[in-house]
C-alpha cells in the first residue's frame, strides 16, 4: 500500500529518531533525578546484593521472613561485580547501575514503537490515510514524551525492571494472525517469568493475561503451539527462580509461599499505609488527564489485543481493592494505557478526516497535540518528585571522600529504609551502622548510646545540630549534604 511504502522509505529515521529523543530523556533523567522514590529500591534490590557480594549490609523484614525472592539480587551481585572492576565509588555503582537498566528501557521504548508501527500499517489499520510523520508525532508527545515513564522506568526498584521485561514481551509478541514463530514466544515467554521472578505482583497480571491469550491463540487457527511455546519459556524461568530460592534459602518457591501469606493473609503493607479504594483511579486521572477519553477509540481499534488489555484492567481493579497502595505497583500499565490513547488519538484524526475533511482534521489534532504538551509540561514541572532522597543519597556517596568510617550513627530515624545503606557508602566503607532518632530521646539516653556503640560519626539533619551541640557536644561538622550533615561523634572528639 501506499502509506506502506513511505513508511518503509523511511524506517530507520523514524525509530532513529524515537530512541534518539527517548535516550535524551533517559540521560536528562540520569543527570537531574538523583536520590530514591521508595526505599525498596535500596533494600529489595541493591543492599542485598550487596551483601552477596562483600559479605555486609543491612536486610529488611522480606528477606529475613523469607518473603522476598533472591532472583533479582543474584542479578544484580553478577553486574555489580563488573562494576567494581573499575570503580569502587558508591557514587558510580548508582549511575551506572540506572544507566543499565535505561537500556533495558529503550529497549520497552523501541519494542512498543515497532508495535505501533505494525498498528499503523496493519491491512485494517491506518497506512492508507495517515502518513508516518503524523503518526510518528503522536507517538512521540504522547508516550515518548511522558515525564512518569522515565521517573520510574529504570530505578533499580524490582517494579521498573520487571515492568519493563513485561512489555517487552507483551508488545513483541506477535498478535493472533501473525504465522507461529515459537522460538520468539518461547524467550518472550522467558521474559515474563523473570518478570515474576523479579516481582510476585507480576503473577497477577499473568494469572488474567495467560489464560485469555491461551485462548486467543486457540481460536485462531491451530496456533495453540506458539501459547505453548510462551509458556515454556515462563517455566524455565520459574525454575531459575526456584534454583535462587534454593541456593539462597534452602527451599524452592519458599518466598513466593511467604509473600503471599505476609501481603494477603497477614496484610502487612497496611503497617506502611493504606489508601481508599479509588487511589488509582485518580492517579491515572492525576498523569493521563484529558488523554483517557482517548482510551474508548484506541480500545474499540485494538479489539485484537484484548487479552492485555482486559488483565490491566483486572491488574488494576485487583490492587484497588488491596489497602496498601503505590503508584509504582502500576508503572507497567502506563505504556500501555499510552500506546493505547495513541491509537485512539490517530483513530479520532482517521474518523474526522473520512467524514468531514483534511483540513478539520489537522485543526483536530493540532488541539489535542498542544493539550499534550502542556499536560505533559506541567507534569513535568509540578507533580513528580524527581529528586526525593537525593540529599540522604550524596550524604553517603561523599562519606568516605570525607573520611568519615567507623561506627556511623544515621540519627534522624530509627528506620534504616530511609538510609542509604551500606551499598552506598561504599565498598571500602569500614565499619558498622547504627539507626536512633535521637530527637526522641533525652539527654541521658544519647549520651548512653553514642558511648555504648562507640559512634565516630553521626549523619544529623541540620535542624538538629544547635541542639546537639549545646546539650551533646557534638559541634564538629565534617561534610555537609544539603539539609543533613555529618558530624564527630564522641569516638572522635576523645
Amino acid at each position: 500500500m501506499k502509506g506502506d511504502s513511505i513508511y518503509r522509505a523511511n524506517h530507520s529515521i523514524w525509530i532513529a529518531v524515537t530512541l534518539l529523543l527517548s535516550g535524551i530523556f533517559c540521560i536528562l533523567t540520569l543527570r537531574f533525578s538523583g536520590g530514591f522514590w521508595f526505599p525498596d529500591e535500596i533494600f529489595q534490590t541493591m543492599e542485598p546484593a550487596f551483601s552477596i557480594v562483600t559479605g555486609k549490609g543491612v536486610l529488611s523484614w522480606e528477606f529475613t521472613t523469607k518473603a522476598r525472592g533472591m532472583l533479582y539480587p543474584f542479578l544484580l551481585s553478577v553486574w555489580m561485580r563488573a562494576v567494581f572492576l573499575f570503580s569502587n565509588e558508591p557514587a558510580t555503582l548508582y549511575v551506572a547501575s540506572r544507566a543499565m537498566l535505561a537500556l533495558f528501557f529503550l529497549w520497552a521504548v523501541g519494542t512498543i514503537w515497532f508495535r505501533f508501527k505494525r498498528t499503523m500499517i496493519d491491512s485494517d489499520g491506518f497506512s492508507a490515510s495517515i502518513s508516518p510523520w503524523i503518526w510518528n508525532l503522536v507517538f512521540s508527545a504522547v508516550l515518548v514524551c511522558f515525564p512518569l515513564i522515565y521517573y520510574f522506568g529504570f530505578r533499580t526498584l524490582t517494579d521498573s525492571i520487571a515492568g519493563t521485561l513485561t512489555l517487552v514481551a507483551l508488545f513483541a509478541l506477535p498478535d493472533s494472525r501473525a504465522r507461529p514463530r515459537l522460538l520468539l514466544h518461547f524467550l518472550l515467554g522467558v521474559l515474563l517469568g523473570l518478570s515474576y521472578g523479579i516481582r510476585f505482583q507480576t503473577g497477577l497480571f499473568l494469572a488474567f493475561w495467560a489464560p485469555a491469550y491461551a485462548l486467543q491463540m486457540w481460536l485462531s487457527e491451530k496456533k495453540i503451539l506458539s501459547a505453548f511455546a510462551l509458556g515454556f519459556g515462563i517455566f524455565v524461568s520459574l525454575a531459575l527462580y526456584a534454583v535462587s530460592d534454593y541456593v539462597y534459602y534452602g527451599i524452592p518457591f519458599i518466598s513466593s509461599i511467604n509473600y503471599f501469606k505476609a501481603t494477603v493473609i497477614d496484610e502487612v503493607g497496611n503497617k506502611y499505609g493504606t489508601s481508599p479504594f479509588g487511589f488509582y483511579f485518580q492517579m491515572y486521572d492525576r498523569y493521563l488527564g484529558f488523554m483517557l477519553i482517548f482510551l474508548i477509540p484506541g480500545s474499540i481499534k485494538l479489539r485484537r489485543w484484548w487479552p492485555v488489555l482486559f488483565a490491566v484492567s483486572a491488574f488494576v481493579l485487583v490492587h484497588a481493592c488491596i489497602a496498601h497502595k503505590d503508584l509504582r505497583y502500576l508503572f507497567f500499565t502506563f505504556p500501555i494505557l499510552l500506546y493505547c490513547i495513541a491509537v485512539g488519538i490517530l483513530a479520532s484524526y482517521q474518523f474526522i478526516r473520512i467524514r468531514w475533511s483534511d483540513r478539520w482534521a489537522m485543526a483536530f489534532l493540532s488541539i489535542v497535540l498542544l493539550g499534550v504538551v502542556a499536560h505533559q509540561t506541567q507534569l513535568l514541572r509540578k507533580k513528580i518528585p524527581w529528586n526525593m532522597g537525593e540529599e540522604v543519597m550524596q550524604a553517603h556517596f561523599q562519606a568516605h571522600k570525607a573520611g568519615i568510617h567507623g561506627n556511623l550513627l544515621i540519627g534522624y530515624t530509627e528506620v534504616f529504609a530511609t538510609s542509604g545503606g551500606f551499598v552506598y557508602l561504599g565498598r571500602e566503607f569500614k565499619g558498622n551502622l547504627f539507626f536512633f532518632n535521637l530527637q526522641n530521646q533525652s539527654r541521658s539516653e544519647i549520651r548512653r548510646i553514642l558511648d555504648e556503640s562507640k559512634i565516630d560519626f553521626a549523619l544529623l539533619h541540620e535542624t538538629q545540630i544547635a541542639w546537639h551541640c549545646a546539650n551533646i557536644g557534638l559541634c564538629e561538622p565534617v561534610w555537609r549534604a544539603g539539609g543533613y550533615v555529618w558530624v564527630k561523634g564522641p569516638a572522635r572528639l576523645k
